[in-house]
């Protein structure tokens, strides 16, 4: 992981990019709606620094 923890926001990003496409299947999104997804995520299980 690098500083920031800015690898992990960036696969969660990703992770939540690759579900929406899934779920919504071509429909529109609201604009931010992958970021308010992993924000939600984050502030409710943040991850500490393996041992």
């Amino acid at each position: 992981m690098n500083e920031g923890g800015r690898f992990h926001r960036r696969h969660l990003l990703a992770e939540a990019r690759r579900h929406l496409a899934l779920v919504l299947r071509g429909r529109r999104r609201d604009p931010g709606l992958d970021d308010q997804v992993v924000a939600a995520a984050i502030s409710t299980r943040p991850m500490s620094p393996p041992p």
